[in-house]
């Protein structure tokens, strides 16, 4: 496979300018190549399931007018043929491939005519019933116990039978899945690749997330350690262990002496982040059911909201991969300590391409530079943490991205540019001196005319929407509103003390189009970062106002298509603002 360092080295070549997004675009891409090649053989992979002991299902078929019947029927036999039956309920999709290799009685002997369809695909089933008949299977490819399968159409379940050892003639029951090409292997792992492709060009967070799929599922069945791994700090508790109720409540018991076998910790995660944790569990599984368990809430003594239990570890003793789902902000972990197991309990998280690239990146240009040249678009939570902040005051902007953003009384509040006043102002000793993010809103926060009567006399800055802007800062989250940054800006001729306001025709479009050449401001110059990197955030849903008349009795906004337009003063438009948070 290609060396993913090199290529990474030839991201690092980019100098700063346009060359850099295309530089991270190429190198990205041909890591997807790399990728891809390395996949070239892998067309299966194994189904990993749970059986039920002392069951099997079958077929009843009866006619009613000429027209065939059919029903689905759980049965258990007598007790000596019971002790060899075992039945599993595998969710599938219409059209894929399965090699299945179970067994039925051996002839001759007792039970022979049982399990006549080994295979019965199904629209709904769970453990104890199932209906809507697909088809089923009742010879083996092999003669004996092999049979490839392809599922057919609406099926959504394959009920499989299966005798085991000794009547079984020492047949052991797997299930694997099958793909005509590497390519198909890819699609099932990572997006159809017309997707990708699309996805490829829009930014570095979109080819990241189908290429990380990708480099996971290689890493963990290849072992090639594309990723990084990172320690993680932990600090466990002796003699306590987190268990899942029935109803999914979650209950700590300890810590006590009468649990000194056990361990557990609870560690902060975000939504997407991939981990490989290592820990044991017992022999008796009614302990530490749930080795890894994610939760949206927690702390060392108490947690709720369970989102995932990972119970099936990954190299099938002790080493859990997962990814962290969406909603969950901890993972309790469950471990047996290793004067009992001989296992050591580690945690570590895997760093993605992303992050690697994003690393360098960082390290090699100027922190607003880079961070004005690169779109992510990852979710940054519900509030501007402490570390968030930290990064903003301090100007580094360690990993705020142009397209991040906080979701907030559910708007979503976008990082549209990173110091855009920075250092302009006027007079000199107001200047701005303070590092900040910009932010605009995904949608209208509020709507509003920009004058009582059709007319744009004094401009912008004389204008009953200017005079209504407290109206919609105090509609802004708290967590936006306490840390705005005040600044001078050239309006309609005057500076102007202020800190959230319209958007301009250039800050939207990066040029003037319909603003009327005498309402052309000079302070906010150059267009967003947002806007310049994804044009399609222009859309917000609906028409909002801009500042610039466009004649006397126009104003200037970007209509419901996302296109430059412009109406009368007294029309109702969407607020879509723009301002800026500092660090402090």
């Amino acid at each position: 496979m290609t060396d993913i360092t090199e290529i990474l080295k030839k991201i690092l070549t980019s100098v700063y300018g346009k060359d850099m997004r295309q530089a991270i675009h190429d190198g990205i891409k041909a890591c997807k190549d790399a990728v891809d090649a390395g996949l070239g053989e892998l067309k299966t992979t194994d189904i990993v399931f749970e059986t039920e002991e002392g069951y099997y299902w079958d077929v009843l078929t009866w006619s009613v007018n000429g027209q065939a019947k059919r029903s689905i029927h759980k049965k258990q036999v007598d007790e000596e043929i019971n002790t060899y039956l075992q039945n599993v309920v595998l969710p599938v999709s219409p059209g894929e491939k399965y090699r299945i290799e179970c067994a039925k009685f051996k002839p001759g002997q007792p039970g022979a005519n049982v399990i006549n369809y080994p295979i019965i695909a199904v629209e709904q089933a769970d453990r104890e019933s199932a209906s809507g008949y697909c088809g089923s299977m009742s010879k083996a490819t092999d003669g004996i116990a092999i049979y490839d399968y392809v599922v057919p159409e609406n099926a959504n379940y394959l009920i499989v039978s299966h005798v085991q050892q000794p009547s079984s003639m020492d047949i052991v029951f797997s299930i694997t899945q099958l793909f005509d090409t590497a390519k198909e292997y890819i699609q099932n792992i990572a997006g159809a690749p017309e997707e990708y492709q699309k996805k490829l060009d829009n930014a570095v967070k979109e080819y990241d997330k189908k290429l990380n799929d990708a480099l996971t599922e290689y890493d963990n069945r290849l072992s090639i350690g594309i990723q990084t791994q990172q320690t993680v700090d932990f600090q466990a508790e002796q003699g306590s262990y987190w268990y899942v109720n029935s109803n999914r409540t979650i209950t700590k018991y300890g810590p006590d002496s009468q649990y000194m076998f056990y361990a557990s910790t609870v560690i902060p995660v975000t939504e997407g982040e991939v981990y490989e944790v290592h820990c044991a569990k017992s022999a008796d599984s009614y302990y530490v059911p749930g080795p890894v368990i994610a939760v949206s809430n927690a702390t060392n003594s108490e947690a709720d909201g369970v989102i995932a239990i990972f119970e099936n570890p990954t190299d099938g003793s002790n080493q859990y991969v997962l990814t962290v789902p969406t909603g969950a902000k901890f993972l309790l972990i469950n471990h047996v300590v290793k004067s009992y197991s001989g296992i050591d309990m580690e945690i570590y998280k895997r760093n993605s391409l992303e992050d690697l690239v994003m690393g360098t990146v960082k390290d090699m240009f100027s922190a607003t530079a880079a961070h004005n040249t690169i779109y992510r678009g990852k979710y940054l939570g519900d509030t501007v943490t402490a570390e968030q902040a930290a990064a903003i005051a301090d100007g580094s902007f360690e990993d705020l991205f142009i397209g991040d953003y906080w979701t907030m009384g559910g708007v979503n509040y976008r990082i549209a540019d990173f110091d855009y006043w920075y250092r302009t102002g006027f007079p000199e000793a107001i200047r701005v001196e303070k590092h900040h993010a910009v932010i605009v809103p995904d949608t209208a926060i509020a709507t509003g005319q920009m004058n009582g009567g059709n007319t744009t006399s004094g401009g912008y800055r004389a204008s009953l929407m200017k005079s209504k802007m407290n109206d919609t800062t105090s509609a802004l989250p708290q967590g936006m509103r306490s840390r705005l940054l005040v600044h001078n800006a050239f309006l309609d001729g005057t500076w102007t003390e202020t800190s959230v306001d319209l958007m301009n025709e250039i800050m939207v479009y990066g040029c003037y189009i319909l603003a009327d050449n005498s309402n052309k401001q000079t302070s906010e110059n150059r267009q967003l970062s947002l806007f310049r990197m994804s044009p399609q955030a222009r859309y917000a849903g609906d028409n909002y106002w801009l500042r610039n008349y466009a004649n006397a009795t126009e104003f200037t906004l970007v209509s419901y298509y996302g296109d430059a337009s412009k109406d009368v003063a007294t029309s109702t438009y969407g607020i879509r603002p723009v301002f800026a948070i500092t660090g402090d």
